[in-house]
């Protein structure tokens, strides 16, 4: 398992030598997982950014923050707080 953020990337620029190693640990069998707690970005997002960096991944590799949230929450009604207005209203 890998966290994305300071092991594969920082921000748009690739880790020296993280996409070689990925490659290295699958070639000997190794599952890879690549965790990431950016929830700007859903499993797709970061499919094409890790793969914009030059990185290759599947999507099963790959498991985001939001995925885990998704996960663990049980099926029902949610609701929501707000504000009844604006406070510049």
């Amino acid at each position: 398992m890998f966290d994305a953020f300071g092991v594969i990337n920082v921000g748009e620029t690739l880790i020296e030598g993280a996409g070689r190693r990925l490659d290295e640990l699958r070639a000997l069998g190794c599952k890879v997982r690549v965790l990431t707690n950016a929830t700007s970005y859903d499993r797709a997002g970061t499919l094409a950014k890790v793969e914009r960096l030059g990185i290759s991944i599947e999507s099963a590799e790959v498991i985001t923050s939001r995925d885990a949230a998704l996960a663990a929450l049980k099926p029902g009604v949610w609701d929501g707080i707000a504000a009844a207005r604006r406070q510049d209203e």
